[in-house]
């Protein structure tokens, strides 16, 4: 089940139509993502995780993606981030389909922020060495320098 949060910090409740999450000041909504008719199974469809799921979420909109244990909550999160490819369906970025698996990395490098619910992490790496690493050597100097004051600040 896919929730939208009306309360606590997600809400845009008593601002403007033109200062909510994903709405223009012009009043049009801004999507961000496109969930368009997503499917995603395994062995030839007899495991399915995802099936015609559509969904848009506009910019600055908080979202909770809540469900049962083997629902397909890490496959939409994985498609959403392009991770992982629809079976069928299709996922634009801002309106725009991403081409490549090298547009969705620079995508998730400059746009994308994914929290796994597993670290992911090298236990042989620094903390500053691990979020370094899914940069591929593309993070610039005061990158790395506020990437150790954040690591700093954390102890």
């Amino acid at each position: 089940m896919l929730r939208r949060s009306d309360r606590g910090r997600c809400s845009n409740q008593g601002l403007p139509a033109s200062s909510a999450p994903g709405v223009e000041a012009t009043g049009a909504v801004s999507v961000l993502l496109i969930f368009d008719r997503v499917s995603r199974d395994f062995d030839d469809g007899r495991a399915v995780a995802l099936r015609d799921v559509s969904l848009e979420i506009a910019r600055g909109a908080c979202v909770a993606i809540v469900g049962r244990s083997r629902s397909g909550k890490s496959w939409l999160l994985n498609l959403a981030s392009g991770i992982d490819k629809p079976a069928d369906g299709r996922v634009p970025w801002r309106g725009e389909p991403v081409a490549s698996r090298r547009d969705w990395a620079a995508l998730r490098l400059q746009e994308i922020g994914i929290v796994f619910q597993e670290f992911h992490r090298s236990a042989t790496l620094t903390a500053a060495q691990n979020v370094e690493l899914p940069h591929d050597g593309a993070v610039a100097s005061d990158t790395t320098a506020s990437c150790m004051l954040a690591v700093d600040q954390l102890r």
